[in-house]
Order: structure tokens, then C-alpha cells, then sequence
């Protein structure tokens, strides 16, 4: 039995955040009580529009309700930012494997709205005891996405490309790796460059990288078969979105 669900979601709030992003809240009652770390939403953004819907990680799932950033790149998430408080939107979901938090010291990486799907990670290990580190980049600090959410989880390092020029987040994790601390699993999210400084990382110090993989998927649900990646080919839509990192950086 499918574990999704289609549902016409209903817009409680949609505000423009900062420079090209965008914060939606939906009501989906049926879809969201299911939903768990690490899965996603596709999300349909108009009958007129686009035929395929946009694969949404949400950043908070609360009761039910979810709060997803997107970022307005063309005519489908131009869509979704002329939604307005009481129009519905249908969404497929929970999709996605959940993300398993394994014992030990976790560590997490995200650039931009790619950062939104590991605060339910960083949530949960921190209800299961585990301890979390946090390295957020961004463009500039407005888009330090939940910046306050992940300070609640552990130590939060942050990097801004207005302030840094030429710097990378993982810099940081590198010097903390120089000085001893070792996590058990990395995951990164959001940019290529951070997850190949990560991999990089991954093959001197041993520990276990995670990759959330954001390529465009058709339809999902594993129908369509066009998001497979890697030697393994891998369909980021049901074994993903977080995979292997050495099966994303070869």
C-alpha cells in the first residue's frame, strides 16, 4: 500500500522572505501527521501552469500544517508566490525515504533554501540525545534560513558570502576536524561545491557523508524513472533525497 497521499492543501499563509524566497504555509490534515525527517512534497502549482509539480523539502512540520521556503526561479514557483491565504494547492506526498539518525555526533551542512530539510533531522537527533552541529551559507544573512530553529539544536557556525568572499563553510568543519571533534555522519545540503569539499573531508577523516540531492524529479513516485543517479542508480524520488554521499561525488 502507497504510503502518500494526494490532497488539496490549503494555503494558511504565503509571504515573500527576502530577496527571491518565499515562505508557504499549507494545511494538508491527511498528508502531514505522516510525514517524517529527511521526505518531501511534490507540489502542484496551478492547473494552468506548468505540468510538473516542484519538489518541496518543508522546514517544520507542526499538527497539520507545514512551512516550506522556495525560491522563485520561474513560471511554477511564480505560481506559488501569487497563491493567497485560502486558495488550495495540491500536494503528493510524504514521499522520499526518512532519514535514519544513527548514535553520535551529528553534523550538518546547508547553503540557501537547500538548508531547509535538516532541521527536522537536527529535531529529531536531538530528541533521540545525539548532539548536533550546524553550518549554515548563505548569499547574505536574511537568508540564514531558521537560523534561531537550528541554534535551539546545538552550535550553529554560519557563513555569508557577503561578509566571506571566497570562503566556504566547510572551511569551518575542516578546522574543527583538524583540532579532534568527529562527528559520525555528515550530511550537506543545498550547494554541489559544499558537498565535494565534503567528500573530500569524508575520504581523510572517515566519517559517514549523506548527500540531500535536489535535481528535478518528474513525477515523485518512482514512475517516470528519470531521477536516477549515480552507479547505482539510485532514484533520488524513492532511496533519496538523502543518499550516499560518495554515490552523489564520484
Amino acid at each position: 500500500m502507497r504510503g502518500w497521499n494526494v490532497e488539496a492543501a490549503r494555503v494558511i499563509r504565503n509571504r515573500h522572505w527576502a530577496h527571491d524566497i518565499w515562505l508557504m504555509t499549507l494545511e494538508a490534515p491527511d498528508a502531514v501527521p505522516k510525514a517524517q525527517a529527511g521526505q518531501f512534497f511534490m507540489v502542484v502549482t496551478g492547473s494552468g501552469g506548468p505540468f510538473l509539480p516542484r519538489a518541496m523539502a518543508p522546514v517544520r512540520f507542526y499538527e497539520q500544517h507545514m512551512d516550506i521556503y522556495y525560491r522563485v526561479v520561474g513560471e511554477g514557483t511564480q505560481q506559488m508566490a501569487r497563491a493567497q491565504a485560502g486558495d488550495n494547492l495540491d500536494v503528493i506526498g510524504p514521499l522520499g525515504t526518512p532519514f535514519a539518525v544513527r548514535p553520535g555526533p551529528l553534523a550538518l551542512i546547508g547553503r540557501g533554501v537547500g538548508m531547509t530539510p535538516l532541521l527536522p533531522i537536527a529535531e529529531r537527533a536531538r530528541s533521540q540525545g545525539e548532539s548536533v552541529r550546524t553550518y549554515l551559507s548563505a548569499r547574505s544573512s536574511p537568508l540564514l534560513l531558521e537560523l534561531a530553529g537550528f541554534q535551539q539544536q546545538g552550535a550553529v557556525f554560519v557563513h555569508t558570502d557577503d561578509q566571506a568572499p571566497g570562503e566556504l563553510v566547510t572551511d569551518r568543519l575542516a578546522r574543527h576536524l583538524a583540532e579532534g571533534w568527529r562527528p559520525s555522519v555528515v550530511v550537506v545540503s543545498g550547494a554541489h561545491r559544499l558537498m565535494r569539499a565534503v567528500r573530500d573531508l569524508e575520504l581523510r577523516y572517515g566519517f559517514s557523508a549523506w548527500a540531500f540531492v535536489e535535481e528535478k524529479m518528474a513525477c515523485g513516485i518512482g514512475w517516470c524513472q528519470g531521477c536516477a543517479i549515480g552507479p547505482q542508480f539510485r532514484l533520488i524520488c524513492q532511496d533519496g533525497p538523502a543518499l550516499p554521499l560518495a554515490e552523489v561525488v564520484v
